[in-house]
Order: structure tokens, then C-alpha cells, then sequence
């Protein structure tokens, strides 16, 4: 019974992103506008970037400057954090702004 219930489930989700897929180059084509590109456009695109390369050459580099701030940030991270943990005045001072920087979400701070 579950494995009817499992196929069902597929089909479901596979009809439910062939109508997004739909709409999506529906609104496209109506829309005809660059901000709104046609699905179509968008996984052509994607194919001669990646054919090309340069959605690699990108990528990597995109992942370099991910890791090198994280590297910082860390490096940082774990000086304040021995520093706070040692003085208890310094960590007084700085124990606000870690609450705060501990609220904002990651995504705005990488934007």
C-alpha cells in the first residue's frame, strides 16, 4: 500500500512542477520582458555557460571569496571568542554586539 501511495506522491510532484514550469513560460511569453525570462531561455543559457565555462571560471571564484571569508571569520571569530572568554571586562564590552550580529540572519550579511 505505501509504494501506491509513494508512486502517487511522484506523479504529484512531477505534475505540480510541470505546471509551475508552465505558468513560468506562460508569464514569459505574455510578459516579454528581460527580467522575467522565459524557463527555456534561462536552461539554454545555462548549457552554453556551462558548455563555455565560464559558469565554472564564476563559480570558483564565487567559492574562493566564500571560503576566504569564512577564513576570516573565523580567524576573528575565535580571537574575540579567547579574548572574551579570558577578560571579563572586554567581554562586558562586546558581549552586545555578539547578540546582535548573532540576530542577523547569515543571508543579509553575505548580501
Amino acid at each position: 500500500m505505501d509504494f501506491i501511495f509513494h508512486r502517487k506522491g511522484i506523479i504529484i510532484k512531477t505534475l505540480s512542477i510541470l505546471v509551475l514550469f508552465f505558468l513560468w513560460e506562460s508569464s514569459a511569453f505574455v510578459l516579454k520582458s528581460p527580467v522575467f525570462p522565459a524557463i527555456t531561455e534561462i536552461i539554454s543559457t545555462l548549457f552554453v555557460e556551462l558548455i563555455e565555462g565560464e559558469l565554472i571560471f564564476h563559480l570558483l571564484i564565487t567559492l574562493y571569496r566564500v571560503f576566504i571569508s569564512f577564513l576570516f571569520a573565523m580567524l576573528i571569530g575565535t580571537f574575540l571568542g579567547i579574548l572574551m572568554g579570558n577578560n571579563k571586562k572586554i567581554n562586558l564590552f562586546l558581549d552586545g554586539w555578539n547578540l546582535m550580529f548573532l540576530n542577523i540572519p547569515a543571508l543579509v550579511l553575505i548580501i
